[in-house]
């Protein structure tokens, strides 16, 4: 009987200590602490109060995150141009009304530029149509000239002229940015067999040097160089081209002495560097270059060129080679005679 009693006993002590785990594994299950968060920043998006328009996109990413911004504008606006602040981020598009970057682990801010829809006459040959000055939207089919006479002074599009179109009194230059950041120009006016030269080029792209116009957007037309003297024959649109500037290190890490190449996008005369007592080590031009490392430096290095009013920067890490022998002075300066003693590492 002792024995059917224990067992019994024994039995409910088991099913007792089964139920007690079962319930703190369901607490664990549903209250327990919660799974870390991962760390997130704020994409912050504005308006420049030139233009109208609404944002979407802003908001909590994290790092490496792929953003998607979308403008748009008000009726009679459009957007000009995106402009990031405080940042490295690189838009995929800086003039596309939806467009995206990647997240860095910092916070964002981009503001849109958006601009009244302002139409000017564009030209092409016999052509012509309508674009907006500042986003290079075509308003409506292409159309060829057709006039009645050549006295007639409206088109069956509707376009006014001055003249005849073989004896205009005047001729417009107008000048498209194609992807740059800031500036605006006007239309420039030429007499018949005026000569003069383009007006200067006024837009600007942060790390691009401005290379000149062309007459097609893809750079496949007529060049034409900054402030070059014309005598148009026809209505022009220039397209601005930009080139990057760019400086690369090959190899980014060098343990010990060693040889840098230093490969720029176009030819420059000088690279400084971030400590300018090494910058005897610099040899080379163009755009192919060396530095020859013979100090066993042990920090990082910054190469930078300068072009056109642009910049551009490249970072070389330094690792002190375990093996090589490196002698610390007593002291740095030394007034008459004296002695200094050198120590070595090893």
């Amino acid at each position: 009987m002792k024995k059917r009693c224990l067992s019994v006993f024994l039995a409910l002590a088991l099913c007792l200590s089964l139920l007690t785990t079962a319930a703190f594994a369901t607490e664990d299950a549903e209250g327990g602490d919660p799974a870390p968060q991962a760390t997130t920043y704020t994409v912050t998006l504005n308006k420049d109060n030139q233009g109208n328009g609404t944002m979407t996109g802003g908001g909590e990413y994290a790092e490496g995150a792929t953003v998607t911004i979308r403008a748009a504008p008000d009726a009679g606006y459009c957007l000009y141009t995106w402009v990031v602040s405080g940042s490295t981020v690189t838009l995929a598009d800086n003039r596309a009304t939806e467009t995206t970057f990647t997240m860095p682990a910092s916070d964002v801010t981009i503001t849109a530029n958006f601009r009244t829809h302002s139409e000017v006459w564009g030209y092409e040959e016999n052509e012509h149509y309508k674009t907006c000055l500042y986003c290079g939207e075509v308003a409506g089919t292409r159309a060829v000239h057709s006039f009645d006479s050549a006295s007639d002074t409206t088109c069956d599009c509707g376009y006014e002229r001055e003249v005849a179109p073989d004896t205009p009194a005047t001729y417009k230059v107008t000048f498209y940015p194609n992807g740059g950041t800031s500036g605006e120009m006007q239309q420039q006016t030429f007499a018949a067999g005026e000569t003069k030269s383009l007006t200067p080029n006024a837009f600007t792209r942060t790390g691009y040097i401005f290379m000149g116009w062309n007459t097609q957007m893809d750079g496949g037309g007529t060049p034409y160089s900054d402030k070059e003297s014309i005598t148009p024959t026809n209505h022009l649109i220039l397209y601005a081209r930009w080139m990057e500037l760019t400086i690369t290190a090959s190899p980014a890490t060098l343990t010990g002495n060693g040889t840098i190449k230093l490969t720029t996008s176009l030819s420059v005369n000088k690279i400084t560097c971030s400590e300018s007592k090494y910058e005897h080590y610099i040899s080379g031009g163009g755009k192919d270059w060396t530095f020859q490392m013979k100090n066993n430096v042990t920090t990082d290095l910054t190469f930078t060129i300068a072009f056109g009013g642009a910049t551009a920067s490249c970072t070389v890490s330094f690792v002190q080679d375990p093996n090589a022998l490196i002698l610390t002075p007593s002291r740095t300066s030394l007034t008459g005679n004296g002695v200094i003693t050198l120590t070595g590492n090893k």
